[in-house]
């Protein structure tokens, strides 16, 4: 048996309140749409929490250790 027939067939065999809750059930399945956390506030979530000093730090770091290419290592 399909899927579609499986559920028309459990489906009618539901009570009428039964088969409303459903209804109601797959009208909000067909409107979600999931979304993730909006990009900006995600990242205002972040702000303050490096100070200042911290963070030029980190960026001397990153750019020291990161931004270089060694053909040896290649």
């Amino acid at each position: 048996m399909d899927l579609k027939s499986e559920i028309m067939r459990r489906v009618e065999s539901l009570p009428t309140e039964r088969q409303r809750q459903l209804l109601v059930y797959v009208e909000e399945l067909e409107h979600a749409h999931p979304r993730g956390e909006n990009g900006a506030a995600m990242l205002s979530s972040l702000t303050a929490v490096l100070d200042d000093t911290s963070a030029v730090e980190m960026t001397r770091a990153i750019e020291s250790a990161c931004e270089g290419i060694d053909p040896r290592e290649w």
